[in-house]
């Protein structure tokens, strides 16, 4: 039987220049892609509230939020862009630099480690080719976020311990490793999920593999090091927003803290059911790792039988290393940890630095036994320098090809508006007396100065008002928090004009429905910035009622019935309008978006009023259809008539016809057992008007 054996895969002294220029050209592309993702403007919710904790550095000096809430969330992060704001001037794109040049960085980064952990410079370039091309790299990449910072102290720890206890043991190395993944730590609270895995993958491969290390001199030191670097970053955390700060509607908020522990509150939330795994794993069944996990399958498999075979080296034990380590990382998260810390782009920084490495050798040996299998072919095993010159352009090339599409789509991605460009447009029409409502605090406060109000029914995370204990503030600005309809209705009813920011996914995701319907029911949809509406109050705001004033029956084709109505005439506006609540219930699956009619007609069947318009003004996503279909919500809708006052008492007796249509062909929506004839549910205003 012959045993195929990859040759070795070390560069000629004059080949040295062909890795550095293929460095250079991956650090070049790198820049580039990340680059144009950053000028496209493609913003991620959370960016706007590190960019207001970097301004608050650069205005400060520490990330105090207006709140008086130390934001410990992403500390060098917040550092580091705050520098860079306090000598520029703050914008959007400054902002986003420090993490591009890190990213770019990141590059570089793991062509070394590679190249050290596995003694390979072919496997250092493709390692260094997976991150200039991986598509969330180059998303994080250029995002004022704290993921790339985190993404590359989390690689440079991984590849210190391994290479400071079992390569080279080395007590300067082990207090390198301790430094980085303090920073790690600093850079994302997520990143504590390293730790257990770390400790118990080096207390199983110490045992098997390299026991000696632990016979050091002064070892006790360099963990007491790491003991005490860590409790600096637990207090740190605990006196941050983490240990500030838990979601009123969380399931932990009532409980108590893990082990006494307050910052540990809404971090834990043991269980093993699949649906806690399912989004984790598919991060890794996306396209652009599918076809990497048989690549790396391969590799085990081979490094598995030489572990049979007692036939390992230091390069099989880092691959077994950085294969499980991805795996209890994974497993931790979905097992240990609560919904909101349990994301799968959280992956991006604590197992994808270890996937890739992982990745990046498993490729290079693949191509490595490809290029010593061709040779043998070719009836020339001895003379492989051609065969080895390609082996990084094949590999390179593999992943230009599966990545590279992805990468390009990624860069060229083009924001159309965020909540920047929506609070851009309120500002600039902002009069005095003026408030504002948002579900983005943060993004408020980082554009206008300012947040009067914040509104959220789901996840509020909140903080206790310091003058009032029994009033509750958002914990990022210190605005009072609106989490019912009694209190929205107050607020509208009480100021002059307020203003709504929201995104349209959480508009009908973060509150109930009825909450919603009144934003809809008294303020103006007037501008809309990429998925951000913006809302503002009518100069008379009529509340919606609950539940409907007179109950009828009107089906529309199954589809939707239109089962009740709203009108109270001691509440239409000194300038004529009233406002019709509309009570529907989904009953069907709409093809497409219908529009309702709402006509006011006198005694003689002329139209003296008129408010045709889009139900939820084309908002209304078909995840909430469904939803408010399922739970047999009502879909409340208003429609303002216009009334030309005083209405002459015989031009009686007057009717508003209500009905559906699709705006592109005119063709109306058939009523079943219509009797108007138009296909219309007529309502009969004698007793109101």
């Amino acid at each position: 039987m012959i045993t195929v054996r990859a040759p070795k895969r070390t560069f000629a002294a004059r080949g040295v220049t062909w890795w550095l220029i293929g460095l250079w050209l991956l650090l070049l592309i790198g820049f580039w892609l990340r680059l144009s993702f950053l000028l496209g403007s493609e913003y991620h919710i959370d960016e706007f509230t590190s960019m207001l904790a970097a301004k608050m550095v650069a205005e400060r000096g520490l990330p105090i939020l207006p709140s008086g809430l130390f934001y410990d969330h992403g500390l060098l992060y917040s550092f580091l862009s705050g520098a860079l704001i306090a000598f520029a001037g703050f914008r959007e794109e400054i902002a986003r630099w420090p993490v591009l040049l890190i990213s770019v960085l990141t590059i570089a980064a793991y062509y070394l480690t590679a190249w050290r952990l596995f003694d390979s410079r072919i496997t250092g370039l493709l390692a260094a080719t997976l991150a200039t091309f991986d598509d969330p790299s180059i998303m994080w990449g250029a995002r004022a976020r704290m993921y790339a910072p985190a993404h590359i102290f989390v690689l440079l720890s991984l590849a210190c311990l391994l290479e400071s206890t079992l390569k080279r043991p080395s007590q300067r190395g082990r207090y390198l490793f301790l430094t980085l993944l303090a920073a790690a730590l600093f850079s994302h609270t997520v990143t504590f999920v390293i730790v257990l895995p770390m400790a118990i993958l080096l207390l199983v491969f110490t045992v098997a593999y390299r026991r000696e290390w632990l016979r050091h001199p002064h070892l006790w030191k360099v963990a007491v090091a790491g003991l005490i670097a860590l409790a600096v970053v637990v207090a740190v955390v605990a006196l941050g927003q983490t240990g500030s700060t838990v979601s009123l509607q969380d399931s932990s908020a009532d409980a108590p803290p893990p082990l006494g522990l307050e910052f540990l509150r809404g971090f834990f939330s043991p269980g093993l059911e699949w649906s806690r795994f399912d989004n984790l794993v598919g991060f890794f069944e996306a396209s652009e790792y599918r076809w990497l996990q048989p690549v790396v399958a391969l590799s085990l498999m081979a490094t598995l039988y030489r572990l049979l075979r007692h036939r390992i080296t230091f390069v099989d034990v880092a691959l077994l290393f950085l294969g499980l380590f991805t795996v209890l990382v994974v497993f931790q998260m979905g097992a240990l940890l609560a919904d909101v810390w349990s994301l799968s782009r959280y992956l991006f920084i604590v197992a994808l630095p270890a996937f890739l490495l992982l990745s990046a050798e498993s490729l290079a040996r693949l191509v490595g036994w490809l290029a010593y299998l061709m040779s043998r072919a070719i009836g020339k095993p001895g003379r492989l320098d051609w065969t080895r010159a390609g082996v990084p352009l094949v590999g390179m090339v593999l992943v230009l090809a599966s990545w590279g599409p992805a990468a390009w789509d990624a860069a060229h991605i083009r924001g159309t508006g965020d909540y920047h460009t929506a609070f851009a447009f309120v500002r600039e029409s902002w009069q005095p007396g003026d408030k504002v409502i948002t579900f983005h605090p943060a993004a408020a406060y980082l554009y206008l100065g300012r947040c009067d109000y914040y509104a959220n029914q789901v996840t509020a995370k909140v903080l206790q008002d310091e003058g009032d204990e029994s009033l509750l503030v958002d914990r990022y600005t210190g605005s009072p928090l609106i989490d019912s309809v009694e209190t929205l209705d107050a607020v509208l009813a009480e100021s002059e004009r307020v203003w709504f920011v929201v995104d349209k996914s959480r508009l009908n995701t973060r509150y109930v429905p009825f909450f919603t319907q009144q934003i809809f029911a008294q303020m103006d949809f007037v501008y809309q910035s990429g998925d951000v509406p913006v809302f503002v109050s009518r100069p008379h705001p009529v509340p919606l009622p609950a539940e409907p004033m007179v109950t009828l029956y009107g089906n529309f084709s199954n589809l939707i019935q239109l089962s009740g109505y709203s009108l109270d005439r001691r509440a239409i506006a000194p300038d004529g309008t009233a406002s019709l609540g509309l009570y529907w219930r989904p009953t069907g699956d709409p093809s497409n978006m219908l529009k309702v009619f709402v006509h006011l007609r006198n005694g003689r069947g002329q139209t003296i009023a008129q408010a045709d318009h889009f139900v939820y003004e084309r908002l209304l996503s078909l995840d909430e259809w469904n939803r408010l279909q399922v739970q047999g919500e009502w879909l409340r809708d208003t429609a303002d008539l216009r009334l030309p006052l005083p209405l002459p008492a015989d031009a009686g007796p007057y009717r508003i016809y209500v009905g559906l249509y699709d705006p592109s062909t005119f063709e109306r929506v058939p009523l079943l057992n219509d009797t108007s004839g138009e296909n219309a549910v007529v309502i009969d205003l004698s007793n109101l008007l």
